[in-house]
């Protein structure tokens, strides 16, 4: 299974609450491509649905810190290179929301299914 595949049914497994199976696929993809700050947002989401909020901050915040955290230069074909914040507006957007949360004292209840 490719990081790519772990990723794509991490997020489905975190969609339908089966958290521990989300954490797990989400985990090895980070761990294959620290580098993907997709891969980081989503596996903070998992333990903020876990109860589990300050993991999910300490987790932004090594990103944050870490050497991946800066704009991606884009070029394409002949154009001028055009740079992408991207990565740096979704990661402190995370923390933001994130935060919040854990000032309101957010604690996850998952809904019943409906049939």
């Amino acid at each position: 299974m490719t990081l790519g595949d772990k990723y794509h049914f991490g997020i489905q497994f975190y969609k339908i609450n089966k958290l521990i199976d989300a954490e797990k696929l989400l985990s090895e993809a980070y761990e294959g491509d620290p580098s993907n700050f997709l891969y980081c947002r989503w596996l903070a989401e998992v333990y903020v649905k876990m109860n589990n909020i300050d993991r999910a901050l300490s987790l932004l915040y090594a990103y944050k810190n870490g050497p991946d955290f800066k704009p991606r230069v884009n070029v394409y074909g002949p154009f001028k290179p055009s740079i992408d914040n991207t990565p740096i507006n979704y990661i402190n957007g995370a923390i933001k929301i994130i935060e919040n949360k854990k000032a309101k004292g957010y604690v996850f209840r998952p809904r019943k299914n409906k049939v």
